[in-house]
């Protein structure tokens, strides 16, 4: 099999994944019990000895500098520019999933909850750490979006538009749920304090 497509293989298992995950997320609109009763159910197939670490590794082999694994580069011409920008969602995909799985590990690893609360706590940290975590949320789903959607825009663009209506819906409602303006979230004040200082 071509590296081409185990990249596309891999691309496939993440993207199925990263919409499960938003839409759990998402579930915390009807409320933070609603959420933690879909988070333990999917939990219970994805935290899974076989599943878990081939979802870490996926996630590693794709935000991995992989030279031509990947799409070659944009040439000139009309694609050109739905070429690029989705190499660039793809970079800033590989940026936010190595932060964003390293932050998840390292607070399991000493203990804590990963869950919508442990999501929504920089929101109520104060400072600037809200305007530094709406986008970096927002832009995650924006990028995955316009990821995938690209690859459809040729053949299929009434797809693609759609594709990217819906990216643009979710992590606007995303943000605001985090935000706490769709639901009230309750998170333990020691976690928010727990949070380093920021003007």
């Amino acid at each position: 099999m071509r590296p081409r497509h185990l990249h596309r293989i891999g691309a496939g298992v993440l993207g199925a994944f990263a919409v499960i995950h938003l839409g759990n997320h998402l579930a915390g609109i009807a409320g933070q019990e609603v959420h933690g009763q879909v988070l333990a159910a999917l939990r219970a197939i994805y935290r899974q000895p076989l599943i878990e670490p081939l979802l870490v590794l996926a996630v590693g082999a794709h935000s991995a500098p992989r030279g031509r694994l990947g799409p070659p580069p944009p040439r000139p011409g009309p694609r050109a520019p739905r070429a690029r920008a989705q190499t660039l969602a793809g970079l800033y995909l590989a940026l936010f999933l190595t932060i964003h799985v390293a932050a998840v590990l390292a607070a399991r690893a000493q203990g804590a909850e990963t869950d919508l609360a442990f999501a929504a706590t920089a929101f109520k940290a104060g400072g600037l750490w809200p305007w530094v975590f709406a986008p970096y949320y927002g832009l995650a789903v924006l990028a995955l979006g316009l990821h995938l959607s690209a690859p459809l825009a040729r053949r299929q663009p009434h797809m693609a538009r759609a594709l990217t209506g819906v990216a643009v819906l979710t992590s606007g409602a995303l943000v605001l749920l985090l935000a706490g303006l769709l639901t009230p979230i309750s998170i333990p004040a020691a976690q928010i304090a727990a949070f380093p200082l920021m003007p």
